[in-house]
């Protein structure tokens, strides 16, 4: 899993991020990578070794983000989005 991640991982693109991994539930099937930088947050899902489908939140459309070990919160501005983008990190028990 390791060289999936370091294969994945590493461009000029993604220079500056933060990378954290993130599953969508308890189940594990899906795999996320979040990534934090000074500009934004974005998020992609990994499929068969590739990213695909980044979401980006710039700084100033995001209200808070929230971790609690076994979870991870994007909470956007009202005006934006009323919904809380949730996240299970690896210490979520299966």
């Amino acid at each position: 899993m390791q060289s999936i991640i370091s294969n994945v991982f590493f461009s000029i693109d993604d220079y500056g991020y933060h990378m954290y991994k993130l599953y969508k539930d308890i189940k594990r099937d899906d795999l996320f990578l979040v990534g934090i930088r000074l500009r934004d947050i974005s998020i992609w899902q990994l499929r068969n070794q590739q990213r695909q489908s980044k979401l980006t939140y710039d700084w100033d459309q995001i209200e808070r983000i929230v971790f609690d070990k076994k979870t991870f919160s994007i909470v956007l501005k009202r005006r934006i989005n009323e919904t809380k983008i949730k996240y299970l990190t690896h210490n979520s028990k299966k």
